[in-house]
């Protein structure tokens, strides 16, 4: 790592997953819409990504599996 560089840091939260692969919140699936910010965070290269918040809507297991 470049000593000289600072460390990129980004917070992902509240993604709100659902065990259905459809479920989402505000007309938007959640699903869909984790994949798409993840896909930015990859291509900018962070140092460092924090997943935070309520990760899961429905409270099932099948959700926390994700």
């Amino acid at each position: 790592m470049d000593k000289s560089k600072p460390i990129e840091v980004v917070q992902l939260s509240d993604p709100h997953f659902y065990a259905d692969k459809a479920g989402g919140l505000y007309g938007l699936n959640s699903r869909d819409a984790f994949n798409d910010v993840v896909s930015g965070v990859i291509k900018n290269s962070v140092d460092l990504a924090l997943l935070t918040g309520d990760l899961v809507h429905d409270e099932t297991e099948a959700g926390y599996a994700l």
